[in-house]
């Protein structure tokens, strides 16, 4: 077989022009003159140095930088070369990505690999110049920095007059210009890990209306999606090495080297520092003056806890003061600024909020301020003086939003006799049967629980169905029942019904010409749910689930807004795992949003994960979950082999457009995190089970994420969730369906990925909403019948929410 060597001077594959062989095709490469033309030296660090440089390509020059492996220490050569080759992988991840038009602005068009002067180096198209400096600058100089995180130990003389306001740019710009360019580097599966403001060049060729962000310096990067961590162990994964950490320390986070678990973290927290550096020049000008804020953040232990330090004091400094005043800008909301860099700076990386959160908070899709150099007279009232206020108002207690929970769906076991009157409803133009609560009796065990309530609607009994089932019969089951029965209730958000689920499937201009009311919205974007629990053939019900509403009033403004919590808990070797969730979960993103979390449910489950493991109870479960915001953004959690999935339903059809990854013991990335970790995986009678050791014995788990005990975490089964953040505008007359795994494992079409296995299961729903026009709980309950006449031996739970 004969080999074709290629002068590999860009990553570009040139056009091919084929000839035969002894009856093979080759391709043969034109050649093309490449040349690279080197100028001055315009930086050096203490691994490469960069040059400008002209080149030449096809007989067309173009303005560029080269940039060469160089060691400030000659014993680090080998090591300055390494990063070269990370940064060389991460340019042609990234060019291949914007070949697909997938790339944002923010990276420098990458030319590939040249020699010139017995050197090797990585070509790059020229970023504009700054106004009338030579060269682009970063942020670290337009900002004024001085220190060797920022290169210099003083101000050049030609930037002195130049700071961020004379190219249009503030703070807060800069964070969301960042964010973007690190969601883009993020879903490379790249960790940038040395994101600083010396790291981000302003190129502003036409004044200042035109600047524009380069992130840069990716040497440092680390791949850590694509690419297993036993790859990572085995030094296979670009830039990834567990005991080496390429980063500055002032702004890398408190674990310095990257969470194996959370990797993509490590970045969050470095914006964050970015972004106070840039929106308190004041206060952290200096690097002496950065560390000692580092300093006094570690022994506050959280950014909240720092600014009670500093406001509370009698004498507050004033660097201090006049950082305050500019925070985070006249145009935000200053309480939503804090709790939003609040969260990118937990010291726990998995509390850290993923940039997709970040990107779609209110602090970041506001409009950003005109200038970082604020006055005072623009403050209406003062921020630090309102926040001064606030917190003193509470004792130095951070204010929080005012949340009312409201449940959709209530599960209670009430002892006999029930201490409830039930009534059937008759009404002539009702489609189905309900029976529903009349009466609480006086002290019986339901008024003991304290959650049902007048109207609430029956719809299972001891995992029995019961929609559309006549009084007498529901009485029945009642009475065979022991002395204990589960019971399932649903209610409406509002008294009115909502238009069945089939309506909401027709084009918007069909809807309206139609008679019936308009939907009773359950939040502004959730317009009916529906959910279904089933016992199955399990001795016990172990499945748990939460739908339930929460209503946030902001105290600054007394504006309203909304959000629904949909969440499907699978339990295993017990039921009180399963419980525990179902009853903490509502809690924790409750307080979530009351202290302001960017990503209040993945926040909220690290808070359930913690409580659990200190209760010291061993049984686990699976769990999916999602969070829906009156702006359309969907927090979307999952851990297990439990499954979200989101249909788009258009044209008459209805298609996946996400699924939740199912973290089964047979999936090839998990096998690879648990054998690496030391814990063992082995395929028995067909089936990948993880090895769990116990006083009792040895336990075999199916999954290898769980909520669980000290032996889950033992046997490396982890608790740590997927968390995604979706925008949900543009899919209304779609839904989402949550189930456990006894729905999904008997439901399951073919496929490799989560989508192509969730499709029987949305085909299955819109056909049932779309032509036989059932409402979202009755789609529920048949989704969970379905999977037992499909063979389905487990619990099994169902919600349907239709947008």
């Amino acid at each position: 077989m004969g080999v074709l060597l290629f002068p590999l001077l860009s990553t570009r594959p040139p056009p091919l022009s084929s000839f035969t062989r002894h009856g093979a095709v080759f391709a043969a490469a034109p050649q093309v003159q490449r040349s690279l033309t080197l100028g001055q030296e315009l930086a050096s660090g203490n691994y490469g140095a960069v040059y400008e440089a002209q080149w030449s390509e096809g007989g067309s020059s173009t303005a560029a930088v080269a940039k060469c492996a160089r060691a400030a220490d000659g014993s680090q050569a080998a090591l300055a070369r390494a990063y070269l080759e990370v940064e060389a992988a991460v340019y042609e991840s990234l060019e291949r990505s914007r070949a697909r038009g997938l790339l944002p602005q923010g990276f420098t068009r990458y030319f590939g690999r040249a020699s010139a002067a017995s050197t090797e180096w990585l070509v790059w198209e020229r970023v504009e110049r700054c106004g009338g400096v030579r060269r682009p600058l970063s942020l670290a100089e337009l900002n004024h920095e001085t220190g060797p995180e920022a290169g210099r130990d003083a101000v050049d003389e030609a930037v002195r007059p130049l700071h961020l306001a004379t190219f249009g740019l503030s703070a807060h710009r800069v964070l969301c210009e960042t964010l973007r360019m690190t969601h883009a580097l993020h879903e490379e599966g790249f960790v940038h890990r040395d994101i600083k403001t010396a790291n981000l060049l302003v190129s502003a060729p036409r004044g200042s209306a035109d600047a524009s962000l380069y992130l840069i310096d990716m040497g440092s990067c680390a791949q850590m999606g694509g690419c297993t961590l036993l790859d990572g162990w085995m030094g296979k994964c670009a830039g990834y090495d567990a005991s080496h950490s390429p980063c500055s320390p002032l702004f890398a986070p408190p674990e310095q080297f990257i969470d194996p678990q959370h990797p993509f973290a490590f970045d969050v927290y470095s914006i964050a520092i970015t972004f106070l550096r840039l929106s308190w020049p004041s206060l952290l000008r200096t690097d002496a003056q950065l560390r000692t804020f580092r300093r006094r953040l570690a022994a506050a232990g959280t950014f909240e806890e720092w600014l009670r330090r500093e406001l509370s004091a009698t004498a507050v400094s004033p660097s201090v003061a006049e950082a305050l005043e500019v925070f985070p800008g006249s145009e935000v909301d200053p309480l939503q600024a804090i709790g939003f860099v609040a969260a990118m700076l937990r010291t726990d990386p998995g509390r850290r909020p993923p940039v997709s959160s970040l990107l779609v908070h209110p602090f970041v899709s506001s409009t950003p301020p005109a200038s970082s150099e604020l006055k005072q007279s623009d403050m209406q009232p003062s921020v630090a003086l309102e926040l001064s206020q606030l917190l003193g108002a509470e004792g130095c207690v951070l204010p929080v939003l005012e949340v009312e929970e409201r449940h959709l769906s209530i599960s209670v076991e009430l002892q006999k006799p029930l201490g409830i009157l039930l009534g059937e409803d008759d009404a002539p133009t009702a489609s189905v049967l309900r029976v529903a609560v009349d009466e609480l009796l006086e002290g019986g065990s339901a008024m003991a629980c304290g959650e049902l309530q007048v109207g609430d609607r029956l719809v299972s009994v001891d995992g029995i169905p019961v929609r559309g089932a006549p009084l007498s019969q529901v009485m029945g089951l009642i009475e065979r029942a022991r002395s204990k029965v589960a019971l399932l209730f649903e209610r409406d958000c509002k008294e009115e019904c909502p238009v069945p689920a089939a309506e909401l499937l027709l084009p918007p201009e069909q809807r309206r010409a139609t008679e019936r009311p308009l939907p009773s919205f359950v939040t502004n974007k959730v317009v009916e749910t529906g959910v279904a629990c089933s016992q199955g053939k399990r001795e016990t019900q172990e499945d748990t689930h939460v739908l339930t509403m929460f209503t946030m009033r902001t105290p600054r403004d007394d504006t309203e807004c909304k959000c629904l919590l949909a969440a499907v808990f699978d339990g295993h070797r017990g039921p009180r795992a399963s419980a525990y969730a179902s009853t903490a979960l509502p809690s924790a993103v409750r307080a979530a949003l009351e202290r302001h979390e960017p990503a209040p449910l993945g926040a909220a489950w690290r808070d359930v994960c913690e409580g659990y493991l200190s209760s010291g109870a061993q049984d686990g479960c699976t769990a999916t979950a999602v969070l829906i915001h009156d702006d359309a953004s969907c927090e979307v959690l999952n851990v297990g082999d439990s499954r979200t999935a989101v249909a788009h339903v258009k044209w008459g059809t209805a298609d996946v457009v996400f699924a939740t990854r199912d973290h089964s013991a047979a999936d090839a990335v998990e096998i690879d995190r648990i054998t690496a970790a030391g814990g063992e995986v082995s395929c028995a009678n067909g089936q990948w089970r993880v090895k769990v050791e116990s006083p009792a014995g040895s336990w075999l788990v199916a999954v290898a994420r769980s909520l669980g005990g000290s032996e889950w975490r033992g046997a490396r089964i982890s608790d740590v969730a997927d968390v995604h953040t979706m925008d949900l505008e543009g899919l209304d007359g779609g839904f989402i369906v949550l189930a456990s795994d006894g729905v999904w494992g008997a439901l399951d079409s073919a496929g490799t990925t989560s989508a192509q296995r969730s499709e029987a299961v949305v085909n299955f729903i819109f056909r049932e909403a779309h032509i036989h026009r059932k409402s979202a709980s009755e789609i529920a309950q048949d989704l969970n019948q379905r999977a037992y006449r499909a063979g389905s031996t487990d619990n099994a739970c169902s919600i349907v929410l239709f947008l």
